[in-house]
């Protein structure tokens, strides 16, 4: 009796500690609620939605071009287009162009559009700042 009650004390006591460990799957940033990003390097990128809150967007491999520099950055959905309510998640693409040539100053030119831009699959989204 004594060893039960020891035995269901200590599951009590852990299960906070197990559960912190598991890693969440309701992560869920929809494309409609993003309100700004930023490049942290080539597979790697903090988006924050409108509520303040920051997310780390993992690429499944290095983004080739993908830098501090680059422009346009878009998201979109592997499937069912138009859901912009729905969470950004593996196999998602991530769209970005490459900046104008900045020793020509004002006479650089940024190619614009869907066609034109460089684009890099998304693994995974994770809770907080890289």
């Amino acid at each position: 009796m004594r060893i039960d009650r020891f035995i269901a004390t200590a599951l009590i006591a852990l299960s906070p500690l197990v559960a912190a460990a598991q890693p969440e799957s309701n992560i869920c940033l929809p494309l409609n609620r993003i309100y700004s990003t930023k490049v942290i390097d080539n597979q790697t990128l903090q988006a924050t939605d409108y509520r303040h809150r920051r997310y780390t967007v993992h690429m499944t491999q290095k983004c080739v071009g993908l830098d501090k520099l680059s422009q346009n950055l878009s998201f979109r959905r592997a499937a069912e287009i138009g859901s912009e309510y729905q969470c950004i998640q593996h196999g998602d693409t991530l769209g970005y162009s490459f900046p104008g040539d900045p020793s020509m100053g004002l006479r650089s030119i940024t190619v614009h559009g869907p066609q034109n831009q460089m684009q890099c699959t998304i693994d995974s989204v994770s809770p907080g700042p890289p």
